[in-house]
């Protein structure tokens, strides 16, 4: 894996921002996605969720949907999350990318 010049470094983070798209970064970038994918968290501030908006709103819906409802019904823990984990990348309409993420791999 090659490494960022403070230039690249700077167009990268701008590249990021402005399309929010990992693979959109790969294809300026010419590198394959999971090196678009560790550059950018190297790039990206620790501790500001601003710079990992999709990661923190994912831990987020996870704990307000999912995991509140299973401190309400424990029960619901037996084969349940392998459920939980199809129905929001397959049927949930996510807000952020505004479809389902399964139709965009379609």
């Amino acid at each position: 894996m090659c490494r960022l010049t403070p230039d690249e470094r700077k167009t990268l983070v701008k590249v990021y921002k402005n399309c929010n798209n990992t693979s959109v970064v790969a294809l300026v970038f010419g590198v394959c996605f999971n090196t678009a994918s560790s550059w950018i968290r190297r790039a990206a501030h620790p501790y500001y969720p601003q710079d990992k908006e999709k990661v923190e709103r994912t831990i987020r819906n996870v704990a307000e949907e999912f995991i509140y409802l299973l401190k309400k019904f424990p029960e619901w823990l037996q084969g349940k999350l392998e459920e939980y984990h199809k129905w929001y990348n397959n049927k949930r309409y996510h807000r952020g990318i505004h479809t389902i993420p399964a139709e965009l791999l379609s």
